[in-house]
């Protein structure tokens, strides 16, 4: 009996194709700064588009509450209009993202005690920073932001780890509150 189906030792052959995006598809696109979005792997029985795996990446994050602390507020008044959107615009994506959000828009803080993250921000020739962590329900709190143009690695760390670990332990303390009265 002769069979029509394919060997397993004989791997179908894969071959790049393009596919026309959408108008949402550019958006997607846009937000995450991929150079070559169209290209894509056709394999028997799936085909996958760089954009198309960032759609199943978005949705599968789920979209959090962003509280921003007095310190954090009064820092983002005082910047420059300019770089206040670029700022605006990657805590639109943490709240979007959520804890999925990594590399390039946050990263782990190293030599911090607590569960410190950062935004990580290019605004205009700055390397804006903006110091965040996750709260017991999940919630992103914004804690402080700074400018690290200019300054050594190991300088601005030392200098905003404290501050922002203080801030964190100082809302985790009246969120416990609420919670408890």
């Amino acid at each position: 009996m002769r069979s029509n189906a394919r060997r397993a030792s004989t791997p179908a052959p894969v071959k790049p194709v393009t596919k026309r995006l959408t108008e949402f598809h550019r958006r997607a696109i846009a937000t995450i700064g991929f150079a070559n979005p169209v290209v894509a792997v056709e394999l028997p029985a799936i085909r996958l588009t760089a954009y198309a795996s960032y759609l199943i990446i978005i949705s599968m994050a789920t979209p959090v509450t962003v509280y921003a602390t007095d310190e954090f507020a009064e820092w983002y008044d005082g910047l420059e209009e300019r770089h206040r959107e670029r700022v605006s615009a990657c805590v639109d994506l943490l709240e979007q993202m959520g804890i999925s959000l990594g590399f390039p828009y946050s990263s782990a803080i190293d030599g911090s005690k607590l569960a410190l993250r950062e935004l990580r921000i290019q605004s205009h020739g700055h390397a804006i920073r903006v110091f965040y962590a996750f709260d017991p329900r999940r919630d992103a709190v914004v804690l402080i932001g700074g400018d690290k143009t200019g300054i050594s690695g190991d300088r601005f760390y030392r200098e905003y780890i404290p501050q922002a670990e203080r801030i964190l332990r100082e809302y985790l303390t009246e969120i416990e509150e609420e919670d408890d009265g």
